[in-house]
């Protein structure tokens, strides 16, 4: 029996595309007959924010993780440190206990990188890391100096590992450029669990549905109000359903497009919704709506909701 350990920043195990990801692939592995521990170092998962330490088992993962509400840019700063020291030594320390075969990372985290290293080093495990989305730290690099800085980081730590599963092709050559030369890299492309979807029934409605991120840079929600203003001057039985946690900036500069367009009665706004909400949402919906834009993001990687709404 193999063992595997995961190390992720994500939520689990409710979380986002990453968590979701995640959920497609390594149940499968605990029912090839691998044993599975993941480590999350989240602050948070979104709708199950419970504040308390927890531990517990799903769909044959068991799970370690702190979940506290993110009250303050100080309570978030010192979560982040506890959350930190207490699960790196607690992952250290019971490495030569789990003495897993291969250390999973799911994270754009340096520190956990690290961690990550050491638990593989101190085990003699390989170590692997999945990336489905060319690195952030690239992504958000504006001046010459932080993209020099951001390409050193990316050369040295990416150099730790042994093999990387990756989305796209596209990315796969990328970090051919910056691996070790050795390094086994595997295109992984996008999963997506067809049974969760299929398991529910709903009547359809007159809805245009998105789900995910409302970043302007990465899937373009602006731009689907600005058509849906067109759509809704022709067809009034129609509304459009925005799912996802909307918040700062950009719930302000898209709550501002609505009423500025009158749509407060067209366009609604449901907040995150639980995991499993999210295919009757989508079944429910003649039409599900997609509007990233020609990005190096888009270039580089895949949306998962696109999967999502293809199992429906």
């Amino acid at each position: 029996m193999l063992k595997l350990t995961v190390i992720t920043s994500e939520p689990f195990p409710y979380g986002g595309a990453a968590t979701n990801r995640m959920l497609t692939y390594l149940p499968r592995l605990a029912k090839m007959g691998y044993s599975i521990e993941l480590m999350s170092f989240s602050n948070g998962s979104g709708i199950d924010q419970c504040g308390v330490f927890q531990c517990g088992a799903h769909q044959g993962i068991n799970y370690t993780c702190i979940r506290l509400k993110r009250n303050s840019k100080v309570v978030k700063r010192l979560v982040r440190y506890y959350t930190y020291a207490f699960l790196g030594i607690k992952t250290l320390l019971s490495a030569r206990r789990l003495d897993p075969d291969i250390v999973l990372v799911v994270t754009n985290d340096s520190f956990l990188f690290v961690l990550g290293y050491l638990t593989a080093k101190r085990c003699r495990a390989k170590y692997v890391l999945e990336k489905s989305e060319f690195p952030f730290i690239l992504l958000r690099a504006k001046s010459s100096l932080q993209k020099l800085l951001a390409t050193m980081n990316i050369r040295i730590f990416y150099r730790l590992f042994d093999g990387m599963l990756v989305m796209t092709k596209a990315l796969k050559d990328f970090l051919a450029g910056v691996c070790r030369k050795n390094a086994l890299l595997h295109h992984m492309p996008m999963t997506v669990d067809f049974e969760r979807f299929a398991r529910q029934e709903s009547e359809k409605e007159n809805w245009i549905t998105y789900i995910g991120s409302f970043g302007a840079e990465k899937d373009g929600v602006g731009g689907l109000i600005d058509s849906f203003k067109l759509v809704s001057e022709k067809h009034d039985d129609w509304i459009l359903v925005l799912i996802g946690d909307l918040v700062g900036d950009e719930a302000k500069i898209l709550n501002d497009k609505i009423m500025k367009y009158g749509l407060l009665d067209r366009v609604i706004l449901t907040g995150k919704i639980s995991y499993d909400s999210v295919p009757s949402y989508l079944k429910k919906s003649r039409t599900l709506a997609l509007s990233r834009p020609n990005t190096m993001q888009a270039h580089y990687g895949f949306p998962s909701k696109l999967g999502e709404y293809l199992a429906t």
